[in-house]
């Protein structure tokens, strides 16, 4: 057992989006479904449960992708009810919506497939009333940071998760979230 804490900031996505940026000709842009579990978890191959992704489509959780073919590219998860996971879980407005679970298949991987994968999900779900986009990124994932600032989000406040670990299982003792923001 071990006392974990885990800075992270709340993130707000398509602050100041950039130039669109173009495709591979070799892909498009598309939403999964439930019917379209077996190919998302063939594609991502870490041995993600369909009984997750299951889940997550059944409480209306959407996930966008690129696909090349018969083979899913790059993909992340919108969730437009709540922020699930360990840092900050809690309830989102009707025009907000929480990506989260962004995956670039290796073989694909350094294509700028990404950012370009972000900003049609920007668009697509502005067509569909969301004008708010969260995400959550820890404090020390630099790579993460540097991605999202590239896209123009802005780092709304900043956090932190305090817990401790046993057996496997996360307990929280304490969540702290910035004055201000």
């Amino acid at each position: 057992m071990g006392i974990r804490v885990l800075p992270f900031f709340m993130v707000r996505e398509n602050e100041n989006p950039g130039a669109e940026i173009p495709l591979p000709d070799n892909c498009e842009f598309r939403e999964y479904f439930a019917g379209d579990i077996d190919l998302l978890t063939r594609s991502r191959g870490d041995h993600v449960e369909e009984g997750a992704y299951r889940e997550r489509f059944d409480t209306g959780v959407l996930c966008f992708g690129l696909q090349s073919e018969d083979r899913v590219m790059a993909v992340i998860w919108c969730n437009p009810n709540k922020i699930t996971g360990l840092l900050y879980p809690c309830d989102l407005d009707e025009e907000t919506v929480y990506l989260f679970d962004a995956y670039s298949h290796p073989d694909f991987r350094g294509n700028n497939l990404a950012p370009a994968l972000r900003q049609r999900i920007y668009g697509e779900l502005s067509n569909r009333g969301i004008r708010s986009f969260c995400s959550i990124t820890e404090y020390f994932n630099s790579q993460a940071r540097r991605f999202k600032e590239k896209l123009g989000a802005r780092n709304e406040w900043l956090g932190a998760w305090i817990g401790f670990r046993n057996r496997g299982r996360s307990f929280v003792i304490w969540r702290y979230r910035q004055k201000g923001g």
